[in-house]
């Protein structure tokens, strides 16, 4: 599977636990503000019957002073009618900010305010020209009358009130009912697709990662058998080779590079290679730098100068010539370094060997030059004298 739709497969899998809650949550947070909305159209309700409860209460203090009043003449029964009174009007708005929503209770407590109005202008004129004996009687039956009116008017209100809470009561009930088994639902249809969608991506995550378990397997096995194969290869390679870490320590030595260094790969098993490898100038003994270090530096292909010896762990030497290269990655970075070298101390033998035959022959062509050079003025001196005996020889012969 491609690494795209993989990850497509964990963001539905994390995603979809959290759009179900999401969702839940937002059922939830509804059916609550529903309940909440009932709950307070339900208190609104029994707001109003209370205070329509107390507008009926003040009312009747009303009648009650007045009627004491009026049999008394004493101001002393007006006190619960002034009381009253100066209660009505915040009482009637508090009433009204309450009902000013519904428009049938708005018309209800204006008729019930209009008759109380009336009612108090009647029981204001009584109070201030009190009636006497003879026609105490008439008036109080108008006022009781009057305030009949409005005590109707008041339980006309007070009754739809209570109906309207009633009514809301059930219906905060029914909502509530239905928001319970509505999310009781909801929850286990989401639940149960949940579960069924989770398992059938879980299916598909578990096919997806079992292939690439042998798809990892599969590679593992390829770079293990890629391994083994340059493993031996380098194993078996007739040149000595050390590989070093980034820092220079020796992590790999052939059976070639054992046999030269006198070290085996364990023993030099992360040791420095300036420990395991030590290598001198021939002709002035001093230490040359390791070419690990110069490929350190470098980051490129270094080789060792000529007359380079290697000091083995015995202590005897090895005419020897390497070379070392970096081990880059794929982005370049420096991950080891291979330094691959062989034993030329036949070769620097023969080449000695060679070089002493070459003087001598040089030798040999100079001294037969010089001898040529010798013998023509001898040969000239030898011929003359030859010349000579035998014209002396002539001259003998003639005389005779």
């Amino acid at each position: 599977m491609e690494t795209a739709a993989y990850r497509r497969l964990l963001v539905r899998l994390l995603a979809l636990p959290i759009l179900a809650l999401a969702l839940l949550a937002f059922i939830l947070v509804y059916g609550f503000r529903q309940v909440q909305s009932g709950a307070r159209r339900v208190d609104r309700a029994d707001q109003v019957i209370a205070h329509a409860n107390n507008l009926i209460k003040l009312m009747v203090d009303e009648e009650t002073g007045l009627r004491g009043f009026m049999i008394t003449h004493d101001p002393a029964f007006l006190q619960p009618y002034q009381e009253a009174t100066r209660q009505l009007d915040p009482e009637f708005a508090t009433l009204y900010e309450l009902v000013k929503n519904d428009p049938e209770q708005t018309a209800r407590l204006q008729s019930m305010q209009a008759a109380s109005r009336s009612w108090q202008q009647s029981a204001g004129s009584t109070i201030a020209v009190p009636a006497l004996a003879p026609e105490l009687t008439p008036q109080m039956r108008e006022r009781k009358r009057q305030m009949d009116a409005v005590r109707a008017a008041a339980d006309d209100f007070l009754s739809a009130e209570t109906r309207i809470r009633a009514r809301r009561s059930f219906t905060s009930l029914r909502v509530d009912n239905v928001t319970l088994y509505g999310l009781i639902g909801l929850a286990i249809v989401l639940g149960a697709l949940l579960a069924w969608e989770i398992a059938r991506l879980f299916r598909k995550l578990a096919d997806a990662y079992n292939q690439q378990l042998k798809e990892v397997q599969r590679w593992g096995d390829e770079c293990y058998s890629h391994e083994q194969w340059l493993n031996t290869t380098l194993r078996s390679i007739g040149d000595a080779v050390v590989a070093c870490n980034p820092e220079g320590a020796v992590v790999f030595m052939n059976v070639v590079a054992e046999r030269l260094t006198g070290w085996t790969e364990a023993e030099a098993d992360t040791l420095p290679l300036s420990e395991v490898f030590v290598i001198r100038n021939q002709r002035t003994r001093a230490v040359v730098e390791n070419p690990v270090e110069l490929v350190r530096r470098s980051g490129t292909v270094v080789g060792l100068a000529n007359h380079t010896i290697l000091l083995r762990k015995d202590q005897t030497e090895l005419n020897i010539d390497d070379s070392a290269a970096p081990i880059l990655d794929k982005d370049g970075s420096m991950i080891g370094i291979v330094l691959v070298f062989r034993d030329v101390s036949e070769r620097y033998t023969s080449e000695q060997a060679l070089m002493r035959a070459e003087k001598l022959a040089s030798a040999g062509r100079l001294a037969a030059a010089i001898a040529h050079e010798v013998n023509n003025p001898l040969e000239g001196l030898v011929n003359l004298d030859r010349k000579s005996t035998l014209l002396n020889s002539s001259h003998i012969t003639i005389s005779y």
